[in-house]
C-alpha cells in the first residue's frame, strides 16, 4: 500500500513541482528593479479648418471607375451645446 502512495510517477511529480516553485521563487526574488524614465511633454501646433456639409460621391480612376450603387449623406445629430 505504501509502494502505490509513493511510486515513481507521485514522486516526480512533487520534485517537479517543488522545482517549479523554486525557480518562480528565485526568478521573483533576483528581478532587477525598472528605472524610471522621465518622458518630456511634447506639444504640436496644428492647423484647424472649418468643416463644411457637403454630399461627396465616391471617385476612383486608379484601377477603373467605380461608381456607387447608391448616395448617402450622413448627418451626425450631437445634442446639447
Amino acid at each position: 500500500m505504501l509502494s502505490k502512495i509513493f511510486s515513481f510517477k507521485t514522486l516526480m511529480f512533487f520534485i517537479v513541482l517543488g522545482s517549479s516553485l523554486f525557480i518562480y521563487k528565485y526568478l521573483v526574488s533576483t528581478k532587477p528593479e525598472a528605472k524610471q524614465v522621465e518622458v518630456q511633454e511634447k506639444t504640436f501646433y496644428v492647423k484647424v479648418i472649418n468643416t463644411q456639409r457637403k454630399s461627396y460621391v465616391p471617385k476612383s480612376d486608379a484601377f477603373g471607375k467605380i461608381i456607387s450603387t447608391r448616395q448617402e449623406i450622413c448627418v451626425l445629430e450631437f445634442q446639447g451645446e
